[in-house]
């Protein structure tokens, strides 16, 4: 969500929610006060936004790592557990024609090994040959996946962005 006008944002909201259902929702920090005029907010976090140029790329090769895309066509990247399921996975949720956004998961008991960091620099180099940059957010409270970001080159912006559920009053 973006806009300067309070009104017109609470209005669109009004004309495109169903009351009692709740949304997803990812919007600049300066409009939770407009949001909350109509929405109740739920485990709403504050996210720092880092970007990533071609130069200042540190990528990270691992064997291990699986690229494909998802029959939507958004990027993804695993590593698979030694049991069902995957270790670690990164992906892209949304692509434009200047950027894209990346996300990261990994399983608790494999953390702070270094599949994170495998998995996220596969899909930023597959956004890179693609000419887009890629976007990368972490909840304020993050700071291990913080970290990961600025160790592959990824670089803080000065933009907050606010994220979670919402549900119209």
């Amino acid at each position: 969500m973006r806009g300067d006008d309070p009104s017109t944002l609470q209005e669109a909201l009004r004309a495109a929610l169903a009351p009692g259902r709740q949304y997803l929702f990812s919007a600049p920090v300066t409009l939770r006060p407009d949001i909350e005029q109509v929405a109740s907010l739920f485990g709403e976090s504050v996210n720092r936004i880092f970007t990533l140029n071609r130069a200042d790329f540190q990528p990270v090769v691992n064997v291990l790592v699986q690229t494909s895309r998802t029959p939507d066509g958004l990027l993804r990247a695993t590593i698979r557990a030694r049991n069902e399921g995957y270790a670690a996975e990164a992906g892209t949720t949304w692509v434009s024609s200047k950027y894209a956004e990346v996300y990261v998961r990994v399983a608790e008991l494999v953390r702070s090994r270094g599949l994170g960091k495998s998995v996220v620099s596969a899909v930023s180099a597959q956004i890179l040959e693609e000419n887009r940059t890629p976007v990368y957010s972490a909840a304020e409270t993050n700071i291990p996946s913080q970290r990961l970001a600025l160790r592959l080159g990824y670089r803080e912006t000065e933009g907050l962005e606010l994220s979670g559920a919402m549900s119209l009053r």
